[in-house]
C-alpha cells in the first residue's frame, strides 16, 4: 500500500507539471500536421481538395506549393492533399476531442499518455524481476529524458508510440501466465504501428518476449492482423498502395548512405543525455547469466532494432532526433538496472555494492533531469504560442482578396483560419511570377507571413522578384505586402 501511494504521489506531481506546461497551440509541421489530419479524419475524409488549384485555374504541378506543411499529395492524378503522417495519433486526438472538445482535450492527451508510460515502466520492471525501488527509478529515468519531456508537451507521436511499445511488451510477458494476454499484445503492437509504422521493428522483441512459443505467437498475430489489414486498406485509399505511407514506400525513405553519420549522432546524444550508465551499459544485460536467456536477448534486441533502423533514416544533427528512439529506450533502462541489480546480488560486499548501485542509479536519474532543465524542455507552451497568435494577428491585417505566402506557418493557417497558403520554401522566382499572373487575373493581392530565420524572411525581394513592403511585425514574425 505504501509503495502504491508513493507511485501515485510521484505520478500526480509529474502530471501536474506536465499539465501546467503543456502547449495548447498548433505549431510547426508535426503538431499542425497531426491535428489537421485529426480534424480531417473526424470528418470522414482521407484527402482534401487543393482549392487554390481550382480557384486559380492552375495545373497539378503546383500541388507542392499549396500543400500545407504536415501534408503530402493525394493519389496521383488528383488535385488533393493527403495526410503526411500516420493515422494512429490523429485518431487518438480525434477521440480526445470527441470527449472533451477541440480547444484543449487533444493537447492534454500527451501528458496523460506520458504518465501512463511511467506507470507501465513500473509494471514492466516488476515483471522483469526488479525491486520496487529499481522500478520507480527506471520510470523516473525515462520520463525525465529531455526528448521525452519535450514531446510529452506537444501533440506529436513519440510518447504515444513509446506507450504502445511498453504495453505490447508487458502484455507479451504477462502471456506466460495468462495466454489470452498474447492476443491483447498483438492489438497493442498493431495500434503502435498505426501510430508510427516503424514500430513494426518491435516484432523482434515480441517474439523473444514469448520465448518463440508458437501458440503465443499465433495469438499475437491474431490480435494484430485485423488492425494490420485495416491499415493496409487505409493506405490503399489514401495513397494508392497498401504499403505506402505519407513518407512514401519503405525503400523511398531508407538509405545506407547516412548510416555512419546517424550512428555517430545517436550514440553521441544518448551518451550525453542518458549517461554511459544507461547507454551503452544497458546492452551488457546480454552477458548476465542469471537472467533468463530470452529476456537477455529481448532487451538488447528491443533497443538495437530501433537504433539500427533509424540509422538508415536521413541524418538529423539536433538532440531531439533521439525522439525516434524513444520506443526502444525503455529496454536500455531495464537492461542497465538489471545489470546493477545482479551485480549487487553477487557482490561479496553487498552493502558497499548497494551503495554503489544507488549512486549510479542516482546519476542515471539526475543526468536526464539536468539536461531537461538546461534545454528548457518545459517551455513548449511559450515557444509554440507564436503560431496561433501570428495567424490570428495576420488575418486581422489582411484584406478579403489576399493570397498569402508562408512557410512554417502554413499548417497553422490551415488549422486556425482554413486558409491555403503558398509555400515560400517550395517556390522559385519563375513559378512565383507564373502564380502572380494567375492571381492578378483574379484581382488577388499578395502578402507574405514569415517567421524570422526561415527561407525568404531575410531576402524575400531577391528570391521572389517584386517590391515587397514590410507592413508589420508580431513577435518574431514579419508581414509583407507585394506592391508591384
Amino acid at each position: 500500500m505504501a509503495f502504491a501511494l508513493v507511485v501515485a504521489a510521484a505520478a500526480s506531481v509529474y502530471a501536474f507539471v506536465l499539465f501546467s506546461n503543456v502547449s495548447l497551440s498548433v505549431g510547426g509541421s508535426d503538431s499542425s500536421g497531426y491535428l489537421n489530419v485529426a480534424r480531417m479524419l473526424s470528418g470522414g475524409r482521407t484527402s482534401i481538395e487543393l482549392a487554390p488549384l481550382r480557384e486559380l485555374g492552375i495545373d497539378r504541378s503546383f500541388r507542392p506549393i499549396f500543400t500545407p506543411i504536415g501534408f503530402t499529395w493525394g493519389i496521383e492524378g488528383t488535385r488533393t492533399m493527403a495526410p503526411g503522417y500516420p493515422p494512429g495519433l490523429p485518431l487518438h486526438l480525434a477521440t480526445a476531442a470527441a470527449i472533451g472538445g477541440w480547444e484543449r482535450a487533444p493537447f492534454y492527451l500527451m501528458p496523460v499518455v506520458a504518465v501512463g508510460c511511467g506507470l507501465l515502466m513500473v509494471l514492466l520492471a516488476r515483471q522483469l524481476g526488479l525491486s520496487r525501488e529499481y522500478a520507480v527509478a527506471g520510470a523516473a529515468i525515462l520520463v525525465l529524458l529531455p526528448q521525452f519531456v519535450t514531446h510529452a508537451l506537444q501533440p506529436v507521436s513519440d510518447v504515444l508510440a513509446t506507450f504502445w511499445a511498453l504495453a505490447a511488451i508487458s502484455l507479451a510477458l504477462g502471456s506466460e501466465r495468462r495466454h489470452s494476454l498474447a492476443f491483447l499484445s498483438g492489438i497493442a503492437f498493431a495500434v503502435g504501428v498505426w501510430v508510427r509504422p516503424t514500430n513494426c521493428v518491435l516484432v523482434i522483441a515480441l517474439v523473444l518476449a514469448v520465448g518463440l512459443r508458437p501458440r503465443l505467437l499465433l495469438r499475437i498475430f491474431a490480435g494484430g492482423l485485423p488492425l494490420g489489414i485495416a491499415l493496409a486498406w487505409y493506405q490503399q485509399i489514401t495513397y494508392g498502395s497498401p504499403l505506402k505511407t505519407g513518407y512514401g514506400l519503405p525503400l523511398d525513405v531508407l538509405t545506407i548512405a547516412g548510416f555512419a553519420t546517424c550512428f555517430r549522432i545517436f550514440a553521441t546524444w544518448m551518451l550525453k543525455f542518458s549517461s554511459p550508465i544507461i547507454f551503452p551499459a544497458g546492452l551488457l544485460v546480454v552477458l548476465e547469466p542469471r537472467i533468463a536467456l530470452w529476456r537477455r536477448l529481448m532487451l538488447p534486441a528491443w533497443f538495437v532494432s530501433f537504433f539500427l533502423f533509424y540509422c538508415l533514416w536521413w541524418p538529423y544533427e539536433e538532440w531531439w532526433s533521439l525522439r525516434f528512439l524513444l520506443p526502444g529506450t525503455p529496454a536500455l533502462i531495464f537492461g542497465s538496472l538489471l545489470v546493477l541489480h545482479h551485480l549487487r546480488e553477487r557482490a561479496a560486499w553487498r552493502r558497499t555494492a548497494s551503495v554503489v548501485a544507488a549512486v549510479l542509479i542516482g546519476i542515471a536519474v539526475f543526468v536526464p533531469a539536468r539536461q531537461s532543465s538546461r534545454l528548457s524542455a518545459f517551455e513548449a507552451r511559450e515557444l509554440e504560442s507564436i503560431y496561433p497568435e501570428a495567424v490570428r494577428w495576420t488575418e486581422s491585417q489582411l484584406p478579403r482578396n489576399a493570397i498569402v505566402l508562408s512557410g512554417a506557418l502554413s499548417g497553422g493557417f490551415f488549422y486556425y483560419s482554413n486558409r491555403f497558403t503558398a509555400r515560400v520554401d517550395q517556390l522559385d522566382d519563375a513559378k512565383f511570377q507564373t502564380l502572380r499572373a494567375y492571381a492578378g487575373n483574379r484581382n488577388l493581392a499578395w502578402y507574405a507571413a514569415l517567421l524570422d530565420g526561415e527561407a525568404g524572411a531575410a531576402d524575400l525581394s531577391e528570391r521572389l522578384k517584386g517590391e515587397w513592403t514590410l507592413i508589420g511585425r508580431y513577435r518574431h514574425m514579419s508581414l509583407w505586402r507585394l506592391d508591384s
